[in-house]
């Protein structure tokens, strides 16, 4: 969601002004029954019947983690199908299996198929019982062309960014709400309007607290691929390069308690987690990252992902230490930033 990058999620731009929340929000989540804000009758759209839903293309096909991206278009009355007014975005990820679940497939309700045998050596098509084929869908309604160009595959590129590249593009292209997708999705988790059943741990200081909940992009039947978000109450943080001593007890804070909770709640070891940040980040307030070391999920690598440990760390070592390194990291050949770097010839 996250959380992105389910993470995560319908970010639409209504605002001029960075930081300033627009009128209506628009966040899908996932649920048995997904809803967005209609923005022109003010009201929760209930995606509960899937046939209003055109199918256009897919965005991004991966085979590895067995999810995909499906750009749609949604006819309801409001606008023709295919006019961008009504464009749609769907991740879906088929569900790990868990030890019920097997034990029930393992019985004569599922239909098997051989299609291969050499030897000891025998390949088959089962078919479980229909609820034991769920997807877990995070659908993004009304979808912009940022959300369409986000999830679309495409070629990627390493920068590195210099001190001096993100003062000069980076900062600006940040501070310029156009380029940004709204963060009302998550001024309504902070203001408890939105997702409150979904919290895990909060610490209401203005300061040094934050909010901790599950991503949507963890379906919370298995431990071993935890996936957890931490939004912070700050709102003048907007990324890593943010950061310097005087946010070290927020940083502290964060990875003291969301540790302890976890361990608290699911009995995972704190030596088996990962906390991190991503940079850049899919959304500008800052937030920070938590997996089971289990959970290979995208965005973990050291083109994207860098520990909350390692950045106190470095912090403790040199104040502004963000400020002045310079930092390398994986985008988008269509990432608006990418394109500003090209043309700038860096």
């Amino acid at each position: 969601m996250d959380r992105s990058e389910k993470n995560n999620y319908k970010r639409a731009t209504g605002s001029d002004s960075v930081g300033v929340p627009p009128k209506i929000s628009k966040k899908g989540g996932v649920d048995e029954k997904i809803t967005t804000q209609d923005a022109d009758e003010g009201c929760v759209k209930q995606f509960t019947d899937l046939s209003q839903i055109k199918f256009v293309k897919i965005l991004n096909d991966q085979i590895r983690s067995k999810s995909i991206v499906c750009q749609g278009s949604v006819s309801d009355g409001r606008g023709e199908v295919g006019d961008g007014a009504n464009d749609i975005v769907i991740l879906m990820e088929k569900l790990p299996f868990s030890e019920e679940n097997l034990r029930d497939i393992f019985s004569d309700s599922s239909r098997v198929t051989r299609t291969f045998q050499n030897d000891i050596y025998g390949q088959y098509l089962i078919y479980p019982k229909s609820e034991f084929n769920g997807v877990q869908a995070t659908i993004i309604f009304p979808a912009t062309d940022k959300h369409i160009q986000k999830y679309q595959s495409q070629e990627f590129h390493m920068v590195e960014e210099t001190a001096e590249m993100y003062r000069n593009i980076t900062k600006p292209h940040i501070e310029d709400s156009k380029q940004l997708l709204n963060l009302q999705w998550v001024y309504n988790i902070l203001e408890k309007g939105a997702e409150t059943e979904r919290i895990i741990f909060e610490d209401v200081d203005p300061e040094t607290g934050f909010i901790l909940l599950p991503d949507l992009k963890w379906s919370a039947n298995l431990l071993e691929n935890l996936y957890c978000s931490v939004i912070v109450n700050r709102r003048d943080i907007r990324n890593l390069r943010d950061l310097n001593q005087t946010h070290l007890p927020l940083l502290r804070n964060i990875l003291t308690k969301s540790r302890e909770t976890i361990n608290s709640k699911y009995g995972i070891l704190e030596s088996q987690l990962k906390v991190y940040i991503h940079y850049l980040p899919s959304y500008y307030h800052f937030h920070v990252h938590i997996n089971h070391v289990k959970n290979e999920a995208s965005g973990t690598g050291a083109d994207k992902a860098h520990l909350l440990a390692n950045v106190i760390s470095n912090i403790e070592t040199l104040p502004n230490y963000y400020t002045k390194v310079t930092l390398s990291y994986l985008i988008k050949e269509s990432d608006p930033i990418y394109l500003k770097f090209k043309q700038h010839r860096l």
